[in-house]
C-alpha cells in the first residue's frame, strides 16, 4: 500500500515498478501476479491501479491498513520494496539485485506513520483502522535466527 500511495502522489508513469523479465516482457513487482507482459501494457495497468487508489481514498471514509508477516523483497537497483515474491527466474538472473529481507520494527513503523501521514494529506476526514493478520506462530519460529537481509 505504501507503494502505491507513494506512486499516486508522485506523479511517474509507475515504470519504477516494472522489472523486464525478457525481451518486451515486463513483471510488476506490485501485483500478485508472475505474468509477464508487454511494457505498454506494464504501463496501462500501472495508470488503472491509480486512478483506483486515487478514487478509492479520496471517497472513501475509512482506510483499513492489514499488518502481515515483516518480511519484503528488495530491489537494490530500483530501491523499492516489492510487493510480491521475486519469480525465482529473476533471481538467478541477477543474482545481487533482489534481496529477502526481515524489516525492523523501526522500519516497520516509520512506514506505518508515513502511510497515515500521507493518506490524511489526501482525506483528513479518513477514519484510519489499523489491523494485524493473524499470523500462525509455527511461522515465527521457523523465521527465527534468520539474517536481517540475505540472498536467496
Amino acid at each position: 500500500m505504501l507503494n502505491e500511495i507513494e506512486f499516486l502522489l508522485d506523479g511517474t508513469d509507475g515504470s519504477q515498478f516494472l522489472i523486464e523479465t525478457g525481451d518486451d516482457r515486463w513483471w510488476d513487482g506490485q501485483l500478485h501476479t508472475a505474468e509477464s507482459v508487454s511494457f505498454a501494457r506494464g504501463l496501462k495497468r500501472r495508470q488503472k491501479v491509480r486512478e483506483l487508489y486515487d478514487e478509492a481514498i479520496r471517497q472513501s471514509a475509512v482506510v483499513i491498513i492489514t499488518l502481515g508477516l515483516i518480511e519484503a523483497w528488495w530491489d537494490e537497483e530500483k530501491q523499492l520494496y516489492l510487493n510480491e515474491t521475486v519469480p525465482l527466474a529473476l533471481v538467478q538472473r541477477h543474482p545481487d539485485r533482489f534481496f529477502f529481507e526481515v524489516l525492523s520494527i523501526e522500519k516497520v513503523v516509520t512506514a506505518i506513520r508515513w502511510l497515515i501521514e500521507q493518506l490524511r494529506a489526501i482525506n483528513p476526514a479518513h477514519n484510519i483502522l489499523l489491523t494485524v493478520s493473524p499470523v500462525p506462530f509455527r511461522a515465527l519460529i521457523r523465521r527465527k535466527g534468520r539474517d536481517r537481509r540475505e540472498r536467496i
